[in-house]
C-alpha cells in the first residue's frame, strides 16, 4: 500500500516542504511545465509527479521509490536545504518517453535539427532552461507552508 499510495500528488503534497510545489499545479496561469502538463490533462492528475519523476524502463520505479524514500527520511531529519537543489540535470527520458514519438513533437522544425536530436539522446542537453521553462516555479523550490 505504502508504494502503491507514495505515487500520488497528494502524498508528495503532504511533505511541508513540497507544498508550494503540489500548489503550483493548479495555480491559473502558471506557466511552469508541471502546471500545464497538469492542467491540460497530459499526465495522469492523480500521480503527475509520480509520472515525470520515476523515469521509464526497469529501474524507473525502483529509482523512484528509492528517491522517495531518501526525500522521505532528509524530512524527518530535517536534513535538507532550501531551496531545494537539483541533483544534476532532470533525466528527459520521462520528456521524451512521451513526446518523441508525437507528431506535434516531431512537426516542430527546431527538434528535427541533427544536432539537437544527438544533444536530448546522449543527454548533454535539457528540454528545459533554453526552450523550455522550467518544471516548478523557482519560488516553489524554497519550500515552506503547511502539509495538507
Amino acid at each position: 500500500m505504502v508504494l502503491e499510495e507514495s505515487k500520488s500528488v497528494q502524498f508528495c503534497g503532504s511533505c511541508h516542504v513540497m507544498v508550494p510545489i503540489a500548489q503550483h499545479l493548479t495555480t491559473p496561469d502558471d506557466t511552469s511545465l508541471a502546471a500545464i502538463h497538469y492542467q491540460r490533462g497530459l499526465v495522469p492528475t492523480a500521480e503527475a509527479c509520480y509520472t515525470c519523476h520515476s523515469g521509464y524502463g526497469i529501474w524507473g520505479t525502483f529509482d523512484a521509490k528509492k528517491a522517495g524514500v531518501m526525500h522521505m527520511l532528509r524530512t524527518l531529519t530535517g536534513r535538507y536545504e532550501l531551496p531545494l537543489a537539483i541533483n544534476g540535470t532532470f533525466d528527459i527520458t520521462s520528456c521524451l518517453g512521451c513526446h518523441a514519438g508525437a507528431a506535434s513533437f516531431r512537426a516542430v522544425e527546431a527538434h528535427q535539427a541533427p544536432d539537437l536530436q544527438a544533444a536530448l539522446l546522449d543527454h548533454s542537453m535539457s528540454c528545459t532552461g533554453m526552450c523550455h521553462p522550467a518544471a516548478h516555479p523557482e519560488e516553489a523550490l524554497k519550500g515552506g507552508g503547511a502539509a495538507s
